[in-house]
């Protein structure tokens, strides 16, 4: 049976899919791109060597010209005026067609005289069919046997390409990947010439051809009619950038300029380093060298914008000088001003000028583009600081445990630059962990504070609304006795204000919010010198980060002691280098200004601290050693000196803020029993409850005194107890006494949190210290990873966990979020305007009343340390007492009217009264009708004109704008018996003036009075400050000082890389550029050996024999009968030991000390 047509019809084919293999995708990687070769025999390149001086490596230099293929034509030696050997080593070795000597000075001249004198192409003639070339090349450099081979196949290639530079690479004596130099130049509005490589970046074949503003002059390739028509190199511009201004003008002049990178040289720079001893260079390689940049950038400006140039110019080298200075290196700092000084003295400049091709538009545009833009200074500047800031995260956060202490093989075999595992450890090792985990606590536990109004507590006033008012607080006088000074923690106040973004507000919430991470964050720099186990760090940092809160101080606000907490550490860490790190040496005195700016800034904010470390310093060096008591008496006395003002004002004034914190009116009355001051309790509200405190500082007390079992013999052990027992025996006695403050007549106790806050921070020391050392010497159950460190790793994890969560959940209730001012808008407009009257507010809300005398925007932070409304009159506090007691009780007379008049109240503000008190308040002879709200009722006094007025003599006044401290007016008409009425509490230091006529004043009552004399002017008042304006600018110098002497330097920088690199079994490195003189004289111990795999220094007596030049990628030298090795390979891997034992010996004590000193102190990296 036949079947239908389309049945029978055949399937068809389907495709089949090929499926690549694993090789065929991969197989691309064996793929070489060969471009189409070029014929570069028919160009002719005369090389010009300049040597100068350079007889110790231009050995290096001619070997490696031996393996040059292909060769130049010419090789033409010029010899400028060296007093070394130099020529005679070039004329020996037979390579150059011709040895020039000449006198000029200069690369530049030196190689104008070469070829006017010695023109190889002229006196042999020239065959070339092709393009006619000038290489120059310096005396301590090393050429890749195809660097002249890859210039001319690329210019060869790209036809308008006029100049052509190599990929430099910087010279050093270690194995490992080569670093990058140059790869081409530009150069800043600044003068700051621009290499087109970061900063010790290593070579790695990532850079491509490109147009650059010119190069080096070191392997730079010319046409030979560029270079003639542009008249050569600048005269002017005798080294540094020389090859640099003469791509510039070639780009000018419409020429192009391309970097080759395939093309490769070593460049010692030994002029930039200070190796070489050349008159051209000088004995301040850096100052030339900012000078001929500085010449370069000049040259190439007309007009008008030469003259703005040169002044900018000058001007950056007078701000980088003050920089340098600033920073502890006054060498560099005389560098700039001795640049600025020879660039302002000669007229180099003009003659390069006159050299420079006046630009088309079109090569101006091409010029710009090339150039870095004019914010390149402040993108370097921000990437140094961010780049600082990494490094110190680093530093303090990387994982330092006992397997980051010993390198890897990785480590060890690898580049300089192998450290992005120790950047990713520092990111994710349990301290930067546990920074994350405090700040979230953080964040939770203030999620009802977060929003408008300003921050306050019990120990908190609202802080300033500007930075302004912020320093005003601090530096505007009191008045009522001339001994009152502001407290100086309200000017850290406001510095801190400043750096918040000029926001009192954002500083403020930043230090009381932040008060845990902030602790943790500092506490790190303190604990790495007892540890560098980040688990044991992590877990200490939590513990010292939760004491201001155990204590009661971010409940309640206290600013003092949370700043306290959070700079104790910084402290700590400054005193423990005073006596620990060594006496001489660059940096030998910071330790004892960074404790002295330490207590600088904290004895402001806990003021018995001062005393006691100044104490315990000397002491303590005195029974260390003789030599360390000359740093402690300038930790103790430094702080002393910048504090004295306000120390002798409160001696002076009978009262003692001197021993108090700030707005220690604030604080509590309560006296607490010594055993809940052992475990953290202080007077006032804000507490844990009692079992939270009892166990987390008996778990405290009792790791210490584990510590002190089991590592009775480390000294920080026995030191941390003495603190601890002393801090917790000195704050029960204290806490008992009452000592006289602001406002007059007040009486308060000290706060105990500060305290409270250096007995934990002892105890965690003790701690820290304690399990470092029994964990570093356990073994079994107790060695570091058994279960007996484990269990104690678990348990205290999990208590500080519930403490932290406990934390965040429980909030901070003791803080809220209030507006400004709780007064009516129109009383604070009456308080701020120019009449800046007073408010008597009352608040009979609870069973005793409260009452403040308020002016300005209301009570301020600082205010109870400036006596609020009262100033500093001891009168004033009593009789704002005795008027709110005869106004609460209805007895209150016409004598309360006048006196509320005399003070300047225009305003009486009451809250919480019943209707029964307000009738008796009303019922006050002086006080208009009331109005408000159902809490709240505001009365005003007629009588109350202004805080300052003139007075008729028809008792009319007239209001004088003013903050109370100081105002103007101006008087029209000559009236007799005026007098002026200044509502302020009597003070000698008023000056009234009228015009230029001193007036005097008296008291009457509680004003200060003036006569005034029948005359028109103006008239003006002023309340001077206790102390002369020097005095204050001397405290700010004398701060400065601190901080700048604090601050690392860059000699102490070097110096500390240096000892660690000359520690290790690392070669001798080449001295410095200024120490460069001190070397030759000094003898240094004779440097190791060099492995097998380096090249040794060419002898001078058998410069015929061809070497292998020594270069990071010349072939190696292998047999080429040997089917293993491939010829075309140039960048050959790390060459095989010997055996494990060289390999050991060669390599793994160089690695150590590089890894303990972080990058390799060579030349160039000091220089750069």
């Amino acid at each position: 049976m036949s079947q239908p047509v389309e049945a029978s019809r055949p399937e068809p084919a389907v495709p089949q899919l090929h499926r690549p293999t694993s090789a065929e995708l991969w197989a691309w990687q064996d793929e070489e791109f060969s471009p189409e070769p070029v014929d570069i025999s028919t160009e002719e390149v005369t090389c010009v060597v300049v040597a100068h001086n350079g007889a110790d490596w231009l050995g290096q230099t001619i070997e490696s010209l031996r393996g040059l293929d292909p060769r130049p034509t010419h090789i033409v030696g010029v010899d400028a005026d060296s007093f070394d050997r130099s020529g005679e080593i070039m004329r020996r070795s037979g390579l150059f067609t011709t040895v020039v000597q000449t006198a000029a000075r200069g690369f530049g001249a030196a190689v104008r005289e070469a070829l006017d004198a010695h023109d190889p192409a002229r006196e042999f003639g020239s065959s070339a069919t092709g393009g006619r070339w000038l290489w120059f090349l310096h005396d301590d450099c090393q050429v890749a046997p195809e660097a002249l081979g890859a210039l001319l196949t690329q210019v060869v290639r790209e036809p308008d390409t006029a100049m052509v530079g190599p990929k430099i690479l910087q010279h050093s004596r270690e194995a490992g990947a080569p670093r990058l130099a140059s790869v081409g130049q530009s150069i800043s509005h600044g003068g700051w010439v621009d290499r087109h490589v970061d900063e010790g970046e290593v070579d790695q074949r990532q850079h491509r051809a490109e147009d650059v503003l010119g190069l080096d002059s070191c392997g730079l390739l010319v046409r030979r009619e560029v270079f003639e028509q542009l008249g050569g190199f600048a005269p002017e511009l005798a080294v540094f950038t020389d090859g640099l201004d003469l791509g510039w003008r070639a780009t000018e002049a419409g020429h192009r300029v391309r970097t080759c990178p395939e093309a490769v040289i070593v460049h010692r720079g030994a002029g930039h380093n200070g190796l070489r001893n050349s008159p051209v260079v000088g004995e301040r390689p850096e100052a030339t060298r900012r000078l001929m940049a500085m010449r370069a950038v000049a040259g190439h400006r007309r007009g008008i914008a030469a003259l703005l140039g040169s002044v900018a110019l000058v001007l950056g080298c007078v701000l980088r000088a003050l920089g340098f200075l600033l920073a502890k290196a006054p060498g560099r700092s005389g560098d700039e001003l001795r640049a600025a000084a020879a660039f302002l003295g000669g007229g180099a400049t003009r003659s390069l000028r006159a050299r420079v091709p006046v630009p088309t538009k079109e090569t101006a545009a091409r010029v710009a583009e090339l150039r870095p833009g004019r914010t390149h200074g402040l993108a370097l500047a921000f990437d140094a600081v961010a780049g600082g800031i990494a490094a110190q995260w680093r530093d303090i956060f990387g994982s330092q445990g006992p397997s980051a202490g010993e390198p890897t093989l990785d480590e060890l075999t690898g580049d300089d630059f192998s450290g992005s595992e120790h950047t990713r450890r520092a990111w994710t090792s349990p301290l930067s962990l546990g920074f994350v985990l405090t700040l979230i606590a953080a964040l939770v536990a203030a999620r009802h504070l977060i929003g408008p109004g300003r921050l306050t507590g019990e120990r908190l006033l609202p802080s300033q609304e500007t930075l302004g008012a912020a320093y005003e607080a601090f530096l505007a006088p009191i008045a009522g006795t001339a001994e009152s000074l502001a407290a100086p923690w309200l000017g850290w106040v406001a510095v801190g204000s400043t750096l918040t973004f000029g926001q009192p507000e954002w500083f403020v919430t930043l230090v009381v919010l932040g008060a845990v991470p902030l602790s943790f964050l500092t506490s790190q720099v303190w604990l790495r010198h007892l540890t560098r186990r980040p688990g044991i760090r992590a877990l200490a940092g939590v513990a010292h980060g939760l004491i201001p809160v155990l204590s009661g101080a971010v409940n309640r606000g206290a600013i003092g002691a949370i700043i306290f907490a959070i700079g104790l550490p910084l402290l700590a860490g400054a005193i423990h280098a005073l006596f620990t790190k060594p006496i001489d040496g660059p940096e030998s005195w910071r330790p004892a200004w960074s404790t002295a700016l330490a207590l600088t800034v904290l004895s402001p904010f806990f003021p018995l601290l001062l005393p006691v470390a100044a104490v315990a310093l000397i002491v303590g060096a005195f029974f260390d050693s003789g030599a360390r008591v000359r740093r402690a008496l300038l930790a103790a006395l430094a702080p002393l000196v910048v504090l004295l003002p306000w120390v002798a004002a409160s001696v002076l004034g009978g009262n003692a803020r001197v021993l108090l914190g700030p707005d220690a009116a604030l604080g509590s009355w309560d006296i607490v029993p010594w055993w809940q001051l052992l475990v953290g309790r202080t007077p006032g509200p804000g507490l844990p409850a009692v079992w939270v405190s009892v166990v987390a500082f008996m778990l405290l007390w009792a790791a210490a005194v584990t510590a002190l079992v089991v590592a009775a013999d480390r000294a920080v052990v026995r030191v941390a107890w003495m603190v601890a027992a002393g801090s917790a025996a000195v704050g029960v006695i204290v806490g008992r006494q009452l000592f006289q403050a602001l406002p007059v007549g007040s009486q308060v106790r000290p706060d105990l949190t500060g305290w409270v806050v250096i007995m934990g921070c002892a105890l965690v020391a003790a701690f820290v210290a304690g399990v470092d050392t029994h964990v570093r010497a356990g073994t079994g159950a107790d060695r570091p990873d058994g279960p007996l460190a484990r269990l104690v790793g678990v348990a205290a994890t999990l208590v500080l966990l519930a403490g932290g969560v406990g934390w965040a959940v429980w909030a901070v209730p003791g803080l809220s979020r209030q507006p400004a001012s709780d007064l009516p808008a129109f009383v604070v407009n009456s308080q701020t305007g120019p009449a800046a009257t007073r408010t008597l507010a009352i608040d009979l809300t609870g069973e005793v009343p409260q009452y403040q005398l308020v002016d300005g925007d209301g009570p301020r932070l600082g205010e109870s340390d400036r006596g609020f409304g009262y100033a500093g009159s001891p009168e004033w506090p009593q009789l704002t007492r005795a008027m709110v007691a005869s106004m609460v009780s209805g007895s209150a007379d016409e004598s309360v009217g006048e006196t509320l008049e005399a003070l300047g109240v225009g305003h009486v503000w009451v809250r919480g009264a019943s209707e029964t008190e307000r009738i008796k308040i009303a019922n006050t002879p002086g006080l208009s009708s009331g109005s408000g709200k159902d809490d709240w009722h505001v009365w005003t006094l007629p009588g109350t004109a202004a805080r300052v007025s003139v007075e008729n003599p028809d008792r009319t006044s007239v209001v004088v704008p003013s903050d109370g401290r100081r105002g103007e007016i101006v008087l029209d008409e000559p009236v007799e018996g005026r007098r002026l009425l200044i509502s302020e509490p009597h003070d000698r230091r008023w000056r009234i003036t009228l015009d230029d006529a001193v007036l005097n004043h008296r008291a009457e009552g509680q004003r200060a009075v003036v006569d005034l004399p029948a005359k028109t002017g103006v008239l003006r008042f002023e309340l001077l400050p206790m102390w002369p304006r020097w005095v204050l600018w001397l405290q700010l110098a004398v701060i400065v000082l601190m901080v700048v002497f604090a601050a690392p330097s860059l000699a102490g920088s070097r110096a500390r890389r240096r000892a660690a690199w000359e520690s290790g079994a690392a070669p001798a490195r080449a001295a410095a550029p200024t120490r460069a003189r001190a070397a030759r004289n000094t003898p240094r111990p004779a440097p190791p050996s060099p492995p097998r795999s380096s090249v040794a220094a060419v002898d001078e007596a058998d410069l015929t024999r061809p070497r292998q030049p020594h270069h990071p990628y010349a072939r190696p030298s292998q047999p080429e009968n040997n089917p293993r090795v491939d010829p075309d390979i140039t960048a050959p891997r790390r060459a095989a030991a010997p055996d494990d034992t060289e390999w050991e010996t060669m390599v793994l004590p160089a690695a150590r000390a590089r890894r303990a000193a972080g990058p390799v102190p060579d030349e160039e990296q000091e220089q750069r």
